[in-house]
């Protein structure tokens, strides 16, 4: 999880946009309160939405390859 929040706070720029349309408001706005928290509240956040996690691998395979 740690690879993938440092990858997450390094494309943050450019999947911001693709996440506001594939998570819910409420998603949203967790995963933004969690990047403005840093690397371990990024990594805390991926551990509590494991459904999520798939979706923001795929957004970021567009950017980086996992």
């Amino acid at each position: 999880m740690q690879a993938l929040a440092s990858l997450l706070l390094q494309y943050w720029s450019k999947i911001e946009p693709a996440l506001s349309k594939v998570l819910s408001p409420s998603e949203f706005k967790s995963i933004i309160i969690a990047h403005k928290g840093g690397l371990n509240t990024l990594i805390q956040w991926l551990v509590s939405h494991p459904d999520l996690v798939r979706v923001i691998k795929i957004i970021l395979g567009k950017y980086v390859s996992l």
